[in-house]
């Protein structure tokens, strides 16, 4: 089902009947002192997600019509709602309160969509209370079978991605013997044992780290992939894009890293690797693992970043996941921060192990470019 953002969205449910499923439920009003609407969202994350609709009638769970909101004042409005579900709920769950205009006519109707995202912390509960699953439609008690099975799948999926991950290194150590491996991991689609089909992987280009896109893709039993003599990509079946490359950490040519060059190449893979998603219609959570390999006695140049040629001292840096919520909240716009943003608190890691506190270079560029983006931000006629 496909995103509910706009009036258009909620009548098409209505012009179509969609009756209420495990994934969607209509309510007339949203009394945000009970906690009901906790008690539903709460269901939604343990089951597989969905979508709270307030300001519809609905009979038998089929929508009827609009019954919108009246609301004086939007953003206290959303801010009573986070209050009470961050308050409220334990652990977190992930989340997005719409407020979307029903007429133009009445500026103050409004209805109010929450959406929620499949927890990967299950069981949800509100604090001190029970623990809500949803099925046919409906809310019902979690059984204490269910809410063990919940703990184990989640360290099950933990396990298994980190055993993923682990074979993968092994992998890369054996073909590369050292450099840069990236895998960018769909939850969703991993744990899924139906594997997208080779004709479903949609890719024309494979983003590279050191340069632009050079090689072709080509089919193989696990997916499609890119193969140059010191760089592989790979798409495979169960969602994840995988780069093995050897450039940067090369001893024969250089025990000095390009290290701006070196950066900019992993965010602007993940940019581009978060648009094949988005054209593959892959929409699930995304994590992303970044390991640097063999990499003892290489240096910084004093003209990149002021490093003083310090030498790094461990053979390998594993930098920590980077767990992505929602691919269509990141913006791959070339003006856009925000993957320097999501990466700049693990990059930190290399510039530690070079003796500094941070990654200055992406302060300084995360600054720059929030500079001009606010400077954009600015009517015309303001600037002149």
């Amino acid at each position: 089902m496909h995103d509910i953002t706009t009036i258009n969205d909620i009548n098409e449910l209505i012009k179509n009947k969609q009756i209420e499923d495990d994934k969607i439920d209509y309510k007339l009003f949203l009394d945000v002192k009970k906690e009901d609407f906790l008690n539903d969202i709460c269901a939604f994350a343990n089951t597989h997600g969905g979508w709270l609709i307030y300001g519809v009638d609905e009979k038998n769970g089929i929508p009827q019509s609009t019954q919108p909101i009246e609301i004086k004042d939007k953003d206290t409005y959303k801010q009573t709602i986070n209050n009470r579900i961050t308050s409220k709920i334990e652990p977190y769950v992930k989340y997005e309160v719409s407020l979307i205009e029903s007429n133009k006519n009445e500026p103050d109707k409004f209805i109010v969509v929450i959406k929620i995202n499949e927890s990967m912390k299950k069981p949800i509960r509100v604090r001190g209370g029970v623990f809500y699953g949803r099925m046919s439609g409906q809310n019902y008690h979690l059984s204490l079978e269910e809410i063990e099975n919940m703990i184990k799948d989640n360290n099950i999926k933990k396990d298994e991605i980190k055993d993923y991950l682990d074979n993968r290194l092994k992998n890369f150590k054996n073909n590369f013997h050292n450099g840069v491996l990236i895998d960018i991991i769909p939850v969703d689609y991993f744990n899924n044992k139906e594997k997208l089909s080779i004709k479903e992987l949609k890719i024309e280009n494979f983003p590279e780290i050191y340069s632009q896109p050079r090689h072709l893709p080509k089919c193989n039993i696990d997916g499609k992939y890119v193969q140059g003599d010191r760089m592989r990509g790979e798409f495979f079946k169960n969602g994840v894009v995988e780069i093995s490359d050897s450039e940067f950490f090369n001893k024969d040519e250089r025990d000095n890293i390009p290290y701006i060059t070196l950066e900019n190449g992993i965010l602007n893979f993940i940019r581009k690797v978060i648009d094949i998603y988005k054209n593959n219609k892959i929409k699930s959570r995304v994590i992303v693992s970044i390991r640097f390999v063999n990499t003892r006695e290489f240096k910084i140049p004093s003209q990149y970043l002021f490093f003083n040629n310090e030498e790094i001292e461990k053979d390998e840096i594993i930098f920590d996941n980077i767990i992505i919520d929602d691919l269509n909240k990141i913006s791959t716009e070339e003006n856009s921060i925000d993957i320097e943003k999501i990466l700049k608190p693990v990059l930190d890691i290399y510039w530690n192990a070079c003796g500094k506190e941070e990654d200055e270079y992406l302060k300084e560029k995360i600054i720059n470019k929030s500079r001009i983006l606010t400077i954009s931000q600015i009517p015309k006629n303001n600037l002149q």
